[in-house]
């Protein structure tokens, strides 16, 4: 065998290898797009009721603006006395604090009796 075959080999098996790659990746990518399409199933509540909902994470800002009559001072002191679910987006004193609105919402109802009306 001279040294032409030997690459010629080498050629051919790096050129099938490479195909090999092709055909698992594509598999991957299907594989993939199915997961996806699933978890987008499961968490629009298109696969019954008791998938979860995905909650609506705001900024202090964004959810004293969305809830009508609500300012932002008494939203920082809900999070300050951990009455309502939140969490930070960061470390240190630059960080956001991102509040689930949903349990603003059901933090006033539940202190007022009253519902909220959100824009």
């Amino acid at each position: 065998m001279g040294n032409t075959d030997v690459i010629a080999n080498i050629t051919q098996e790096k050129a099938a290898i490479i195909e090999q790659i092709k055909i698992l990746l594509e598999r991957l990518a299907k594989l993939d797009s199915i997961q996806n399409l699933d978890n987008i199933r499961m968490l629009s509540g298109s696969e019954g009721q008791d998938a979860p909902k995905m909650p609506i994470m705001l900024t202090i800002k964004e959810c004293a603006k969305e809830i009508e009559g609500l300012r932002e001072y008494t939203l920082r002191q809900l999070v300050a006395q951990n009455k309502v679910k939140y969490f930070r987006t960061g470390s240190g004193g630059r960080s956001k604090v991102l509040v689930n609105k949903d349990s603003v919402i059901e933090y006033f109802m539940s202190v007022t009796g009253d519902h909220l009306t959100s824009k």
